[in-house]
């Protein structure tokens, strides 16, 4: 604001008392009157509604397109903003809207321009340097030639001065001793020896500064001549030395047209994928299943698990619904899986478990150890907070109520794959692409089972093969196929385990005999009682201490004066011979709901009151229409004409993962996350039916620590063609 009034009233843009600013009585009215001014500017902002401005400064990018950056933003346009870029807005607000709205965005267009700035100038460098390397052999060039001229031009003075110093040095005197004869010879004046500019007797030569006889114009220049050659042998030397730099320079020109085209490729490359990375941050937007372990079943369910304890945690407390299925394994460090019900009247399907149940081993304990075991699932309303009589639950500990269902032993097998976000022309091309189990074709209700049960019973009677069937289907899935309604829990004995997943569940466990386990139950529990009869106790000698107190206090009053002491304190109750009105209640209208077979459950005592962590109130509620419209815009296997957004990493069970274009096995290894990633990506983008688009996001993919993830810590990654070039 002074800036813009002082600019107003005249004074320069950096104004300085006594360098271009006079210090008198006319300054300081001027600098009154600035101020002045200002004064109503500010007056006028707070009390009017104001413009907006945002200053901006623009960058050309390689392709000629410009990139804006915002600067800062402004309530009024001052004096100095009209000699920078500006936009304007219809309110202040609206400016800084824009300003925060777009400042990450052009955070990372910055970047990618300061990048591509560094790959040109690394490009401009190459060039530069190449340039650099000619000019000096053609420079090596033209100086052997002028040498090798030189030298024939003074043959004569050249021979002379050979003969002088071979005589010298055939007469064995010392180098010392020759090199004061040679300086006697230049102050005597002899011809010869005044050209002579240096004496390098430990190489054998000389050096003898040669000009042109017929030409005194052109410059002197120092030839070294070796006195084992003549004249013309020296001569020959300097023009043998000119043709090796002209082939140099050939091979230098050829090399670099090559290194400029591999520095161009490598700039080229560098400025798309920075463009690529840019372009996919700006219309990426991560997915709210991303923060967990995560993939889509074969089924089309989304499956979720905890990447470590406290994530296990919030799965069960805050992503648990009513219709979805809980998957655990009594595995140190198992993960906590939920599979998301798309239809709460259908139950997940086979496949969809055992899937499940396959992520819920490989991410334990049982990966380090190459463990094969079996998981199990229950529904929903068999994980509580609310722990029974004479039990405690630590914080982070959910209890597991009823039957747990088994489910086969799974194989320690995963797989990293991709899913590409389809744009919304190309999502019709891929409608159906996974099987759609929620349409009821594949899944039944429970009644349905029951019905299905029935009929095969009736056909078993016809003869024992189709009873060896039964019995052989029934062992493919012993547990999967118990019916659902066969869950219910007994009245007299309820079973239940607890389950420590939270930070807390990854100390290790200490062993106590079993004698030792039953004495200290039997002492936790005497000390229960004995500390719950002394509570009593008290309260009721809380409460006696208090009454005698009230009953010494009001002795003395009657009941019509205690009448109007409760009236005058406004507390009195409900009047004598008053009729009760009931309170009328607001008539809601609800919806009816149609029951299904789980409503139908018997419901624990226990859990009717509020358990902590499960409640609904607690439950992120993800609109399923969303969800599964999510679901439809992500492909495993794109076609030609498909527009592909970005690539999305997936770690699944590699059964899962058979249908995708791009996938790779994982098993227990002892490689790393990050590498064994970058080789699976190298093997994508050498798959000869790769895409250009697939390829280049593949690329963005790479050096991003978000790829790798999900990928157990120590892994092996087989695939066909994994190490070919």
């Amino acid at each position: 604001m002074i800036e813009h009034v002082l600019l107003l009233h005249g004074f320069p843009a950096k104004a300085q008392f006594e360098i271009n600013v006079k210090v008198d009585d006319a300054t300081i009215l001027q600098i009154y009157n600035a101020l002045e001014t200002g004064k109503k500017i500010f007056e006028g902002i707070q009390t009017n509604a104001s413009t907006g401005i945002l200053t901006y400064k623009k960058e050309q990018r390689a392709d000629g397109k410009f990139v804006e950056t915002f600067e800062d933003y402004h309530p009024y346009i001052f004096q100095q903003a009209l000699q920078l870029l500006y936009h304007s807005y219809p309110s202040f607000s609206a400016a800084v809207d824009e300003f925060y709205a777009k400042q990450e965005t052009q955070k990372l267009e910055q970047k990618a321009l300061n990048i591509e700035k560094e790959a040109i100038k690394k490009l401009n460098n190459v060039k530069k340097d190449q340039e650099a390397r000619i000019l000096a052999l053609e420079e090596a060039k033209r100086q052997q030639e002028i040498m090798g001229e030189r030298i024939v031009l003074n043959e004569s003075l050249i021979e002379r001065a050979l003969m002088v110093m071979r005589t010298m040095i055939a007469s064995r005197s010392d180098w010392s001793a020759i090199e004061q004869l040679w300086k006697q010879a230049v102050q005597s004046g002899d011809e010869t020896a005044t050209r002579i500019v240096k004496l390098e007797l430990e190489s054998n030569q000389f050096v003898m500064r040669l000009g042109d006889p017929f030409n005194e114009e052109e410059p002197l220049v120092d030839v070294k001549i070796d006195i084992a050659l003549n004249a013309y042998q020296n001569s020959r030397k300097y023009f043998v030395d000119k043709k090796a730099a002209d082939v140099k320079k050939g091979k230098t020109i050829q090399a670099q047209a090559k290194a400029i085209k591999n520095a161009q490729a490598k700039a080229k490359d560098t400025i798309d994928l920075v463009r690529i990375k840019t372009d996919v941050v700006k219309s990426r937007k991560q997915f709210w299943f991303e923060k967990f372990v995560w993939f889509i079943s074969s089924e089309d369910y989304i499956v979720i698990a905890g990447r470590d304890a406290q994530q296990n945690e919030m799965v069960v407390k805050r992503y648990l619904r009513p219709g979805d299925i809980y998957v655990h394994a009594d595995l140190r460090g198992a993960a906590s899986v939920v599979i998301r019900n798309k239809n709460v009247n259908n139950e997940i399907p086979p496949k969809t478990l055992i899937e499940a149940a396959q992520l819920a081993i490989c991410y334990s304990g049982a990966w380090d150890s190459k463990v094969i075991s079996n998981a199990w699932w229950v529904h929903h309303d068999q994980v509580t907070r609310t722990a029974p009589t004479g039990e405690y639950l630590p914080s982070g500990s959910f209890m597991i109520r009823g039957k747990k269902n088994f489910l086969p032993p799974s194989q320690l097998v995963l797989g990293f794959a991709l899913l590409f976000k389809l744009d919304e022309d190309s999502i019709k091309r891929h409608e159906g692409e996974r099987n759609q189990f929620n349409n009821g074709e594949e899944e039944t209700p429970k009644q349905e089972d029951d019905e299905n049960e029935d009929e095969i019973c009736g056909e078993e009677e016809d003869g024992a093969e189709d009873e060896e069937n039964e019995e052989e289907e029934e062992m493919q899935f012993p547990d999967v196929n118990v019916p659902i309604n066969t869950l219910s829990l007994a009245d007299t004995q309820e079973e239940y385990s607890i389950l420590e997943i939270g930070a807390k569940a990854n100390r290790p466990a200490q062993l106590v005999r079993p004698e030792t386990r039953k004495y200290l139950e039997d002492k936790h529990q005497v000390e229960d009682l004995t500390t719950k009869l002394k509570r009593e106790q008290a309260a009721a000698a809380r409460q006696k201490k208090k009454q005698k107190l009230i009953k010494k206090k009001y002795a003395d009053q009657d009941e019509e004066e205690r009448e109007q002491r409760m009236q005058i304190l406004g507390s009195r109750g409900q009047p004598k011979n008053v009729p009760e009105k009931k309170e009328e209640q607001p008539v809601v209208e609800q919806k009816p709901r149609k029951e299904t077979k789980r409503d139908t459950m018997p419901k624990n005592p226990s859990q009717e009151g509020g358990d902590e962590g499960v409640t609904d109130e607690n439950v992120v509620m993800i609109d399923d229409v969303v969800e599964e419209n999510v679901l439809q815009t992500l492909t495993g296997r794109p076609l030609e004409e498909d527009t592909l957004l970005f690539a999305l990493p997936v770690v699944a069970p590699y059964n899962t993962l058979t249908t995708y274009k791009y996938k790779v096995k994982l098993t227990p290894g002892t490689g790393k996350r990050g590498k064994a990633v970058k080789s699976a990506l190298e093997l994508f983008m050498r798959t000869t039916a790769a895409a250009p688009r697939e390829v280049a996001l593949m690329k963005a993919l790479i050096g991003d620590d978000s790829a790798s993830r999900n990928v157990p810590g120590k892994v092996k990654v087989s695939a066909p063609q994994l190490h070919a070039k």
